[in-house]
């Protein structure tokens, strides 16, 4: 009974994901099912001779080749959650028309305790549907996991481009470490999971209108939080090297607020270029921006050098201005994505320069950067997002090998004092849109820190009811 519970004996112990979605929304296992057909699509396309898929192009052999053996044999169920089960509830009372034109302003948490003010835009209501699902894995939140080289692999598992979709919501509280044990060995690989906002990559019924800001702040990409192409005819549009940097310190001199790529060109934007440019559609690249971001948060937060108390509170001053929970994009994050100099000089002071990845950071924000403007509006152009999987692939495999290399228990490799409920998971309010969005604060499994951002967020957020976030462990026979 309820008012005694029992484990069933040879049960074994599952997630229960328990939601509220817009009610005209798909649901998690019905995205799940439509990554799955796309990717047995793709597969027997390979298994019938035909390597030459656009997909591929300008990967790298070595990450071409992983790719095709995983999509071949059939295994790309690994890299996401085992649905067990789903079920779907009635759905809410419909929201007064007035509800619509609602504001508010409130006061939330950066990175560390500071506060940050955030005017948010007017919310968007509608019909709600309550959704469960249990998962067979149970996992660790990237922000849990305590050692970086685990944190990297994490990280490069991922096959959601393949299959066209769109995250649109990359965070440490979506990215888990799945830890296992194969020939009695223990191993563990990374598993993508959320699927609320993500959907199917389809930029021509996307163009002229403007996807809602979704995401998760601390990790949102400049474009989708500004709302503005990074695209401009008179930027350069030269990638760099693809062979893997040397480390190098940054030069005290660098910090220049001046474009990011220094040659320039003379063509000019069409008026019919410069039409298209209102609204910004969120596509593979900016999954791939929030990785970098989360990458860039976890060295300097979650794994930082030794620092003196008055080093500390430089850190927090500097890491809590770029990022913040809100979806206002701050200056100083812009310019550590667009600005010669100030990704070095953050990276000099704030990252453990015997993890020796200072270069390679700098570029893979200089390939980022020119990603977007070599794309200009060619969105469907799949062979120029690609090519940006190797740089990002390279940058987490040199994090994991550099980790590695590292004594355990050194700084730089054990977790910062910092509890990662800071960061705190919020949908950005923006009417409009395809309103792709959910209310989803889940609780994964015991110290899961998902359920400690939960908790945080109702002390916040009163306004949140409670029939709206709950989540648990369960026990299924």
């Amino acid at each position: 009974s309820f008012n005694d519970l029992q484990p069933l004996d040879g049960s074994t112990i599952m997630v229960l994901k328990d939601v509220w979605l817009d009610s005209d929304l798909e649901t998690e296992g019905q995205k799940l099912d439509a990554i799955f057909e796309k990717l047995k699509e793709i597969a027997r396309h390979l298994n019938e001779g035909d390597e030459g898929l656009e997909i591929f192009n300008g990967l790298g052999e070595k990450l071409e080749n992983a790719l095709k053996l995983c999509l071949k044999a059939g295994s790309w169920g690994q890299y996401f959650l085992t649905k067990v089960c789903d079920w779907q509830g009635c759905e809410s009372k419909k929201a007064p028309p007035a509800a619509s034109d609602r504001t508010r302003t409130t006061t939330l948490q950066a990175t560390y305790p500071v506060p940050v003010a955030q005017n948010q835009l007017p919310r968007r209501y509608c019909p709600k549907r309550q959704y469960r699902i249990i998962f067979e894995e149970v996992c660790e939140a990237l922000h849990d996991v305590e050692q970086l080289r685990d944190v990297a692999t994490a990280l490069l598992d991922s096959l959601m481009f393949l299959a066209g979709w769109v995250h649109r919501d990359i965070s440490s509280g979506n990215i888990y470490a799945y830890r296992f044990q194969e020939s009695g060995t223990d191993k563990v690989r990374g598993i993508l999971a959320d699927l609320e906002f993500a959907k199917l990559f389809e930029a021509e019924r996307a163009e002229g209108s403007s996807d809602p800001r979704t995401g998760t702040a601390f990790f949102m990409p400049v474009e989708i939080q500004r709302q503005i192409l990074f695209y401009n005819p008179a930027a350069s549009r030269k990638m760099p090297s693809r062979v893997k940097p040397k480390n190098k310190e940054p030069d005290n001199n660098n910090n220049k607020s001046s474009s990011s790529s220094e040659e320039s060109s003379d063509e000019e934007a069409s008026e019919s270029d410069l039409k298209r440019s209102i609204g910004v559609i969120h596509n593979f690249e900016h999954d791939m921006e929030s990785i970098f971001w989360l990458l860039l948060w976890i060295l300097s937060v979650r794994f930082p050098p030794e620092r003196t108390a008055q080093q500390e509170r430089e850190c927090q001053r500097a890491v809590s201005t770029i990022f913040q929970n809100t979806s206002q994009c701050p200056p100083e994050r812009e310019q550590i994505f667009t600005c010669k100099g100030a990704l070095e000089l953050f990276l000099k002071r704030w990252i453990n320069p015997d993890l020796k990845l200072f270069g390679h950071l700098v570029w893979l924000r200089t390939a980022l950067a020119v990603g977007y403007l070599q794309r200009a509006f060619n969105f469907n152009d799949l062979a120029s997002y690609a090519e940006l999987y190797h740089y990002v692939s390279t940058v987490l495999e040199s994090c994991r090998t550099a980790a590695e290399k590292l004594v355990p228990g050194s700084p730089g490799l054990t977790p910062g004092s910092v509890h990662p409920a800071h960061v705190i998971k919020r949908k950005a309010d923006v009417g409009g849109g395809d309103g792709n969005k959910s209310s989803s604060k889940v609780g994964r499994v015991e110290g899961s820190t998902d359920a400690a951002s939960s908790r945080t967020l109702h002390q916040q957020d009163p306004e949140v009811s409670e029939h709206e976030a709950s989540g648990q462990s369960a026990k299924a026979g």
